[in-house]
């Protein structure tokens, strides 16, 4: 990652969840260990059913999150600037529960897993805000998504 992209981004971690309570170094590190990808539109980033490598952090653009099952295919959601994915199966240890899809040109943070894990030995500090902040990310959509099945069955 060039030092502007990694500048670039250091100026918009307000905006992203997953880095809340980190400072500029402690990002930094973060992303000396990362790579920045840019994907074109309607390209698939994760597949559902496969063994997760890495946690995702939208840059700029969006993707649109679905599941297959029945030869079909149901949208869950999109999601946008700030927000991460691969980190619930990450944390959870089991495949990829649904797939990820750019909906136009999109720039990524990609966080491999077993970088994550080297946070673990080198600096644990790190590692224990990334893992709780994952966390949070994974109650705030759960919460989201009962409000949406409650809403639903209210009707």
């Amino acid at each position: 990652m060039s030092e502007n992209k990694k500048l670039e981004i250091l100026q918009m971690i307000d905006k992203i969840s997953i880095f809340g309570g980190l400072n500029n170094e402690q990002v930094g590190k973060i992303l000396d260990q990362s790579n920045y990808l840019v994907v074109s539109g309607d390209q698939n980033v994760l597949l559902q059913g496969m063994s997760p490598k890495s946690i995702y952090v939208i840059i700029k653009g969006r993707v649109e999150v679905y599941e297959e099952a029945n030869n079909k295919v149901y949208p869950m959601m999109y999601m946008g600037e700030g927000e991460c994915f691969g980190e619930v199966e990450i944390l959870g240890i089991f495949p990829n529960m649904a797939s990820v899809k750019t909906v136009e040109e999109t720039e990524f943070i990609e966080i491999p897993k077993n970088q994550l894990h080297k946070f673990c030995h080198k600096d644990m500090k790190i590692f224990n805000i990334l893992i709780l902040n994952m966390a949070r990310e994974a109650c705030r959509r759960l919460a989201k998504s009962d409000r949406s099945l409650m809403e639903y069955m209210g009707k």
